[in-house]
């Protein structure tokens, strides 16, 4: 609810997306850390061109594994060997990156961006 209304304001149930509205009301836990994950926005960059436009979006696995929490999307991202980061979103839209493009990629996207971090303090020793 705190991220729907500082997305959408206080008419939240509204204005924002059914797929995300439906999670909020009728979604249940599958289990006790389990948590929705959206991908909020992509931070305009020369690796992720042609993703800027999606937002607000449920992330549902990376690479073929499902995403059920932060620590989880965390875990995938940074232990993945592949060449390629396959992000699975709602309605089956995919975000594909080189992995080793976005890593490189990152502090300097951060910096632009004046972002201090990749990640909250809780998720830095997962």
């Amino acid at each position: 609810v705190p991220y729907l209304k500082s997305e959408y304001g206080k008419d939240y149930d509204f204005d924002a997306p059914i797929p995300l509205l439906n999670q909020l009301f009728n979604g249940l836990p599958e289990a006790p850390d389990h948590q929705v994950v959206v991908l909020s926005q992509v931070l305009a960059a020369e690796v992720n061109i042609g993703y800027e436009e999606l937002h607000n979006l449920k992330v549902e696995s990376i690479n073929g594994e499902r995403v059920t929490n932060m620590k989880r999307l965390v875990q995938l991202v940074d232990g993945c060997k592949s060449e390629w980061l396959s992000i699975v979103l709602e309605n089956f839209q995919t975000v594909v990156l080189s992995a080793a493009k976005a890593r490189a990629a990152t502090p300097s996207i951060l910096e632009m961006h004046c972002i201090p971090c990749d990640r909250s303090s809780d998720l830095k020793d997962v």
